[in-house]
């Protein structure tokens, strides 16, 4: 045991005598105090009630609007799937029987998405006042919560139409000669991770206490717009196997299960965006392996 103890204290001494490693671990220890854990599955949660709304509602204003356009409503729709990788055909298939629903129901659904995203935001909100640690007492009143709520469905919602319409157009007939060519996708590539850095960095911002500067939000934007890029370059694999692992269980419930799993990776991203921004301004750094959990 004190020759495990001992291997445990030598590793921790050199994390903390290299930047890189110790700034990981200090927001590793640092998701670990604010309960990212907790916070990370009250926005799964939310974020699993609204996305079937949310692709219905998309779905019905595509077909309206693109009444005549066949081709391109399916571009869309595919490019909107593909955000959910090896789970797309899944979804359309349970989607697509809700497209002719009632006006009602197309009101009730806009209802629940709209609870949902507010779900979202709300817990957004709290994650970021406790990476930050503000007080409750500091923390915005209702109607500053509520616009903040607002800002953040509409950072959200904008983000995901953005990029679902470039990959809509990148998938047009003009492109479609140059797919198979190495430096498309990777002009493809770079201009989604643009697109997801700049959505990151408005959402962060929005959440940061009143003072904060962009210079402060980038090293967290940059984390989650380019890893929210690689989580989809690699998420076909990552979803099929937990798809495959889970369906070997669960059966027709491994769809639910994979989306779960895709959302929270999702969540637990921008949670350690938020954290990084917050060890690195307040050089919260080397912590480690055996610090206990802050207070507050």
């Amino acid at each position: 045991m004190k020759a495990l103890d001992a291997a445990i204290d030598g590793i921790d001494r050199v994390q903390q005598s290299h930047r890189v490693t110790a700034v990981v671990v200090a927001v590793q220890k640092a998701y670990g105090d604010h309960r990212g854990g907790m916070l990370a599955a009250a926005i799964t949660f939310y974020g699993f009630v609204a996305l079937f709304p949310l692709l219905l509602l998309f779905f019905t204003v595509v077909a309206l609007v693109l009444s005549g356009h066949p081709a391109l409503q399916e571009r869309l729709i595919n490019a909107a799937l593909s955000e959910f990788p090896d789970l797309g055909n899944h979804l359309s298939n349970q989607i697509h029987a809700l497209r002719s629903n009632s006006p009602a129901v197309f009101a009730i659904t806009a209802l629940a998405l709209f609870w949902g995203g507010l779900g979202i935001a709300s817990a957004l909100q709290q994650a970021s006042s406790a990476a930050w640690g503000v007080a409750r007492a500091d923390e915005p009143d209702f109607w500053r919560r509520t616009l903040r709520n607002v800002s953040i469905i509409a950072v959200v919602a904008g983000t995901i139409v953005a990029s679902t319409a470039l990959a809509g157009l990148l998938a047009n007939r003009f492109t479609a000669g140059f797919a198979a060519a190495t430096w498309f996708h990777g002009l493809e590539l770079a201009t989604t991770v643009m697109l997801n850095l700049g959505g990151y960095a408005a959402a962060l911002k929005i959440l940061s206490p009143k003072g904060t500067t962009w210079r402060t939000i980038l090293p967290g934007a940059m984390l989650g717009g380019c890893g929210w890029g690689l989580l989809q370059a690699i998420g076909t694999s990552l979803v099929a196997h937990h798809l495959h692992r889970a369906g070997a269980l669960y059966g027709v419930f491994a769809v639910v299960l994979a989306l779960v799993f895709w959302i929270n990776l999702g969540t637990r991203l921008f949670l350690y965006a938020t954290e990084l921004n917050v060890v690195l301004q307040r050089r919260a750094w080397p912590r480690s392996f055996r610090d206990q959990a802050s207070e507050g």
